[in-house]
């Protein structure tokens, strides 16, 4: 038996365990969970081999809305077993929340697919700021800024919606966010702390359908009516692993083509035709293996079964928009199931099996031997399961073993994978998780041994009252990159080990915000953090109230109207929270109505600079500082003469013509800042498509300090300055690198990784995909000389294989085959 800080582990665990920790308190606040939140990162590291923080912090706050979502549905399904008949179903209720859904998603294809792009990075794959820009090809000011223009957009779309508002639209969502927290964060998408990735991860789960077919150029039209049925084009089966040894440097293997249909098509299909194959756990087929195909939610009457062919291939029929597939054969287990929805359907499922053992134990406290009720226990299956599959596994994910002690402290699995490298985690409160191995007798019981936790964190205790003293409940309160809500008597609790963290970044202020109310702050004395502090918020906030007018005084409606310089209370999520939009309960900006007129609410009681932009060219004004409470302000947006058409070519490396992609042409107008950290204001842009040719244009817009960004569907982003002579002459040529698919396997490496490297000899990110979401790694790993399928832009030269130490072992060129995997032997 091996501790996780110990033998089990690098001890780059040891390092950073707290700080992850530290980090999950963060997200989610309840203490428990969050350590479950971490133990559970801190698997999923193990099984990539990657223990950078960047990497961590990305896959805990993905563990984090899991873990929501799984309470979630383990709260439904047991609140439908204790009421087996449902005789009193509101029917106008169940309308109402499909005529919300509906809305949401018509609201969300109304985005710019720049916006789209940001919303599902950030929140349902949840990357930070840095993350998207590196996939996009952007700085990061401008992600953050798209993001701030998304939700706005979708919130002003769901206000304009006949008999719908954005806040109810929002909140009739709240079961298919698998999250009651989420309910009171979504009504004016205004959301911060862990219920922001909840409610903005509900948004995206509702939309990503419809996004991933508006972006299929291959859609199809044929979908009959009444019980529609999906038909799948004909196409040979996926290759057989070769065991003989290959002497060629690469070979090709084609991937199965897509299937898709309109959005309005889908939302009408009832079944679907799904073909996929089964493979063991080196890759081979499973040969007439039962498969199944289960509905998401408990419908057991639902699901469908099919056998496989003797080469693995299997079709089976679909009864639900999403579903698992898995491999029901007597004796075997499911270890990487097939996850299926519509947000992007095709043949391309494969689900990966091995025999099934049972395991059975016990877990106790190391100190007395007592045994340890309620404890969780983990199955954690080998990482270099992924590496083994020469197959793209974008729609495929590992299955989860989890159990709970008994009052005796026994667990049993009925089945698990009978795999030699199989090990089990058990965790429980206040004690240190540990790691044990399962290959064993499965008759002799594994036990468990658990040390108690001595240490505890040192907190920052609080209260947050008004001015005659009440405590005020449900007060944001935040220091740094850390943010808590206060309980029911106004008190809160701050790790002072995660505040200290964020003073590393300069002053850390701990700050109190709620809607109706004028912050409060306090900054630390010079003999350090008390244990206990009282904050008193303010009378209520004022507002600045006022016109946007052209040069002849004429009023103008639609105009962005922004706070240039609004108070960060906390950072959250790697993006701000602002006092003001605390205490207005929305963003620290507005949009003029008819007459011009706009206000701007929130504001403490000091001077505040505005910024007004015209969105069809991007002219902008930018007051002086103007007191909070001032009525009648003015804001005069000058006509500029000085616009002019702007053209351009967007292509691949090789010269060939883009079309569709997406160029948006904006301004850079400064940052807030907060310790040491730069955040972009959100404000418009200018879209076009490109045309067949790959050319775009743009008939007016101003003349000085505009970049652009291109992004283009199966192609890396870009992003950058236009230059004075691109401007001057109107023509602007944008260069995309295209997607390769590609594998490594070598025999010089057993444990490493490998790096793309471009002709400039930098390295490139490469993308690996799993369960319809997207990781960006600058490194994969390598386990026993193999690499899962990765996605790199055609501008990488160079592979580069390093052994477990990162030493470079060796340094070859590539050539990658259009269109299909390009297996790599060096």
């Amino acid at each position: 038996m091996e501790r996780m800080t110990s033998d089990g582990f690098s001890n780059e665990l040891t390092v950073d365990d707290r700080w992850l920790r530290g980090l999950a308190r963060r997200v989610v606040g309840d203490p428990d969970v969050a350590d479950d939140v971490a133990q559970e990162t801190w698997l999923r590291a193990s099984r990539h081999g990657v223990f950078a923080r960047g990497w961590l912090s990305t896959a805990l706050r993905h563990v984090a809305i899991q873990w929501a979502r799984g309470d979630a549905r383990r709260g439904r399904r047991e609140k439908a077993a204790a009421t087996p008949e449902r005789h009193d179903v509101d029917v106008a209720e169940t309308a109402a929340q499909l005529s919300a859904r509906s809305a949401l998603v018509d609201a969300v294809l109304a985005l710019e697919p720049a916006l789209r792009d940001v919303v599902l990075l950030r929140f349902y794959e949840d990357r930070s700021f840095d993350e998207v820009a590196r996939t996009l090809g952007i700085p990061s000011s401008t992600a953050k800024s798209r993001e701030k223009r998304a939700l706005e957009q979708l919130r002003r779309g769901l206000e304009r919606k006949p008999g719908h508002d954005g806040r109810s639209c929002l909140a009739l969502l709240v079961p298919y966010a698998q999250s009651q927290s989420a309910l009171g964060a979504v009504g004016g998408l205004a959301v911060s702390g862990s219920v922001k990735l909840v409610a903005s991860a509900l948004v995206v789960a509702c939309v990503a359908v419809t996004w991933w077919i508006a972006q299929d150029d291959g859609a199809s039209d044929a979908v009959e009516r009444g019980v529609a049925h999906v038909e799948t084009s004909e196409s040979a089966p996926a290759p057989e692993p070769s065991s003989a040894p290959a002497e060629a440097t690469r070979e090709s293997v084609t991937p199965p083509p897509s299937v898709a249909g309109d959005a309005a098509d889908a939302r009408a299909r009832v079944t679907y035709e799904l073909r996929g194959r089964v493979v063991d756990m080196d890759g081979r087929s499973f040969g007439n293996a039962e498969v199944r195909f289960s509905p998401s939610g408990d419908d057991a009457a639902a699901q469908t079964t099919a056998r496989a062919l003797a080469d693995g291939t299997f079709t089976l029929v679909g009864t639900a928009a999403q579903g698992s597939i898995t491999c029901i054969e007597p004796g075997t287990i499911s270890v990487m199931t097939a996850e299926f929805t519509l947000e992007r359907p095709r043949d391309a499922f494969v689900v990966v099996a091995t025999r099934a053992r049972p395991l059975h134990g016990s877990v106790v406290d190391a100190s007395d031997g007592e045994p340890l009720v309620g404890a969780r226990v983990h199955v954690v299956l080998p990482f270099q399961l992924e590496a083994a599959i020469p197959y793209p596994l974008d729609r495929s994910q590992r299955v989860g073993f989890e159990t709970t002690t008994g009052s005796d402290g026994t667990f049993a699995f009925n089945a698990i994978p009978a795999l030699d490298d199989v090990v089990v985690v058990g965790s429980a409160a206040g004690h240190t998780y540990v790691v044990a191995h399962a290959d064993r007798d499965p008759a002799v019981p594994l036990r468990i041994e658990l040390p108690p936790v001595s240490v505890q964190d040192e907190m920052l205790m609080g209260q947050v009252v008004d001015a005659g003293g009440v405590p005020v409940a449900g007060a944001t309160v935040g220091a740094g990159e850390l943010m808590r809500k206060t309980d029911d008597h106004g008190r809160f609790g701050l790790p002072l080990e995660t505040i200290r963290a964020s003073e590393v970044h300069g002053e850390v202020v701990l700050r109190a915000g709620m809607r109706g109310y004028r912050s409060a702050s306090f900054r630390k004395p010079v003999d350090g953090w008390p244990s206990h502090v009282v904050l008193v918020l303010g009378p209520p906030p004022s507002s600045i109230r006022g016109f946007v007018r052209d040069a002849g005084g004429a009023p103008l409606a639609d105009i962005d109207v922004h706070l240039v310089d609004p108070t960060v209370l906390c950072i959250d999520s790697y993006a701000p929270v602002y006092d003001e939009e605390l205490a207005s309960g929305g963003a620290p900006q507005t949009v003029t109505a008819a007459d011009g007129s706009f206000e701007i609410g929130g504001l403490a009681d000091r001077p505040y600079t505005l910024l007004a932009c015209q969105r069809s060219t991007l002219e902008v004004v930018r007051t002086a500082p103007i007191p909070a409470g001032s009525n009648g302000v003015v804001l005069e947006l000058p006509t500029r003469s000085a616009t002019s058409a702007l053209d351009g070519v967007v292509t691949g490396r090789d010269g060939v013509p883009i079309a569709g992609a997406t160029v948006r042409v904006s301004r850079e107008l400064g940052s807030v800042r907060y310790l040491n950290f730069g955040f972009g204001l959100g404000l418009p842009a200018l879209d076009a498509t490109t045309r067949e040719d790959g050319t775009f244009s743009f008939d007016a817009i101003t003349a000085d300090a505009l970049s652009i960004e291109v992004s283009a569907q199966g192609c890396d982003s870009t992003s950058r300055e236009i230059s004075i002579a691109e401007r001057g002459s109107g023509r602007v040529v944008v260069v995309l690198e295209r997607h390769r698919s590609f594998r490594v396997e070598t025999t010089r490496v057993k444990t490493g990784s490998i790096q793309m490297l471009g002709a400039d000899g930098k390295p490139r990110m490469v993308t690996s995909r799993r369960a319809n979401q997207t990781v960006s790694l600058a490194e994969a790993p390598l386990v026993d000389g193999k690499t899962p399928v990765l996605v790199v832009g055609d501008g990488a030269t160079t592979l580069c294989v390093l052994d477990d130490k990162r030493q470079e072992v060796l340094r070859v060129p590539v050539a990658f085959v259009p269109d299909e995997i390009t297996v790599l032997r060096p």
